[in-house]
């Protein structure tokens, strides 16, 4: 029994570091591609890295108080799908905007 438990905390601690490894890469790819490419300034390119990370750690909260209290777990993944898909078109739209000046 020992051993198991020492084996789940050990694959608990590995994805956590990997998680952490991720966002850091994630955070530091994103910081230079606003800079860079899109021309932000370097604060306004943080805030938005800083608003994205809150927004990431907000919206799973969100979605489990719905679909656990409200709606349920169908409803909930079903209007996060339609949510999903009208950010990403309109997203893809600004960004065939964006890049239709060039």
């Amino acid at each position: 029994m020992g051993v198991l438990i020492f084996a789940f905390a050990l694959t608990l601690a590995a994805n956590e570091v990997a998680e952490k490894l991720a966002v850091v890469g994630f955070s530091t790819n994103m910081l230079t591609y606003l800079t860079t490419q899109l021309h932000m300034p370097l604060a306004k390119a943080a805030t938005t890295l800083t608003n994205f990370g809150g927004t990431s750690a907000a919206t799973p909260l969100i979605g489990a108080f719905l679909a656990d209290a409200c709606i349920g777990r169908f409803w909930t993944i079903a209007a996060a799908s339609v949510v999903y898909q009208v950010v990403r078109a309109n997203c893809q739209a600004m960004h065939t905007a964006y890049v239709g000046r060039w």
